[in-house]
């Protein structure tokens, strides 16, 4: 397929269709949506484009070529890839990776790969975006790994954005899975002295599932990641849902016993923080710390604390937040001695859009607060980068571009001009 418009397949068959090849070039982020299940039997070629099947099933009884491979930082084009149910003929033990994802303007390009060591069949994956759900250990599980105790077990919360799902025959596998940068370490793992390190694990749980609690020790705990864009989960039989487990929470071991920390918008996109204590011990007061990538952090509000207590105590604070930022409660003793809490991360919500004039030939943006433009195509290349209001389009070709507005304080931006 080579239309860059977006194409539909559907067939008289309820059952859908079968192709021996099908090679997927219809331009960067064009969609072939399916409007009937599609069967393809020997190769698929994703060269450029995105296939959509809505709700039909992706056959695949062959190899598949074309795809991103996964990278160690997340960082992808989101290009040619399958949006929906992608299924696999499994014949042998070996690796089967699955390009799947969600829309481009969502959680984007999310592949996962089986490693399959057992069992053969039919494996059908997809990437659902969306809140994986909880996890909440009252305590750590210590146990070893050889001659290592591993600590990680002592999730606080489910991080990412979604969850990848897998259906089909039985097989023992394991499994790897490569977030999207779009797909947001939500609650990242601490990395606190002396034996806590920041490592990921996916875990795996019945689909629907919405507390993980249960299934922390499902499969191989031992297998971690230090890298949340390279996720995965050894020793797994029988498919479900798969996510990683995050806030190891072990930057709550404090001379203060912390409930929670957690952050919230009202409908005016209001930023709040809320905590609890349910015992403090000279605790002289709080800093929340603010930070844009989540390793930078500053003190933008300090609260002072009860001190000493043996009930439970309740905090709160409105913040002067104007643009989404990773948040953690720093706790100080009267003698100085700190710590700080878990990671989260409080994403606003965009309530306006900047305004942006085109008359054909000038692109003018209505703020003041600009600190960089870019202009570029659909490819991803700069074309004109600035850090004026207005940008001169006279001498360019009729197309459709992306402009990138940076402001200060804000969100990005990427609206969409039509030359």
């Amino acid at each position: 397929l080579f239309d860059t418009l977006q194409q539909y397949f559907n067939s008289n068959n309820a059952s859908g269709d079968f192709l021996y090849k099908l090679d997927i070039n219809k331009g960067i982020k064009k969609v072939f949506s399916l409007s009937s299940p599609l069967t393809v039997n020997s190769l698929l070629t994703l060269n450029s484009g995105i296939i959509k099947t809505n709700a039909n099933i992706l056959t695949l009884g062959g190899n598949i070529s074309g795809y991103e491979t996964p990278v160690a930082n997340g960082s992808y084009s989101n290009n040619n890839y399958v949006n929906g149910k992608l299924k696999r003929a499994i014949g042998s033990a070996g690796n089967y990776f699955f390009p799947v994802g969600d829309v481009t303007n969502g959680e984007g390009y999310n592949p996962t790969n089986l490693e399959v060591i057992s069992g053969n069949g039919y494996a059908t994956a997809e990437f659902t975006p969306g809140d994986p759900g909880d996890c909440n250990m009252p305590n750590p599980i210590l146990f070893y790994c050889g001659s290592t105790i591993n600590y990680m077990v002592n999730y606080q919360d489910m991080t990412g954005e979604g969850v990848w799902k897998f259906t089909g025959d039985s097989f023992n596998y394991n499994i790897q899975a490569y977030p999207n940068l779009l797909n947001v370490n939500i609650h990242p793992n601490s990395n606190m002295p002396p034996s806590y390190t920041s490592t990921y694990r996916l875990l795996k749980s019945p689909i629907g599932t919405s507390d993980w609690t249960p299934y922390v020790l499902l499969g191989d705990s031992c297998s971690v990641s230090n890298n949340y864009y390279a996720l995965e989960g050894k020793n797994y039989r029988g498919f479900s849902q798969f996510a990683p487990g995050g806030g190891s929470g072990f930057g709550t071991a404090l001379p203060v016993e912390l409930l929670y920390f957690k952050g919230s918008l009202d409908s005016d996109n209001n930023a709040y923080v809320e905590w609890a204590t349910a015992s403090e011990r000279n605790n002289h007061h709080f800093e929340i710390l603010k930070s844009d990538d989540g390793i930078h952090f500053e003190n933008i509000s300090t609260v002072l604390a009860i001190g000493n207590s043996q009930s439970v105590n309740k905090y709160s604070q409105k913040l002067s937040l104007t643009k989404s930022s990773y948040l953690k409660l720093k706790q100080v003793d009267n003698d100085d001695t700190n710590t700080e809490s878990k990671t989260i991360y409080l994403k606003m919500k965009t309530l306006t859009k900047t305004n942006v004039l085109n008359d054909g030939n000038t692109l003018k943006i209505l703020s003041e607060d600009v600190s960089e433009l870019r202009l570029s195509n659909l490819a991803g290349a700069t074309i004109i980068q600035t850090n004026r209001t207005e940008l001169n389009i006279s001498n360019l070709p009729s197309n459709i571009y992306i402009l990138t507005i940076l402001q200060k304080n804000r969100d990005q931006e990427n609206i969409k001009i039509i030359k």
